[in-house]
């Protein structure tokens, strides 16, 4: 096994400490679980299915829709 060193935001530190205390799950055990179902998308085939079905105008489009304004301060980002 091999030991890292990782910053996390502290939202998703929050997160992780609300379900290991309800949960019973170590840290360690929740960051694996997530880090090895994210590789395993990574690795199939459903990311290449779902760019081959991207438009890159349409995308463009869409984001024209979206308010340019300040975020509120819960949804800001350390």
């Amino acid at each position: 096994m091999t030991t890292i060193q990782s910053q996390l935001q502290d939202c998703l530190y929050r997160h992780v400490d609300a379900l290991d205390k309800k949960e019973g799950i170590s840290i360690d055990m929740i960051i694996s679980m997530a880090l090895s179902g994210h590789l395993a998308l990574l690795s199939s085939p459903y990311l290449t299915e779902k760019a081959e079905k991207g438009d890159w105008q349409r995308f463009q489009k869409v984001l024209t829709k979206v308010p340019d304004v300040e975020p509120e301060p819960f949804d800001r980002l350390d």
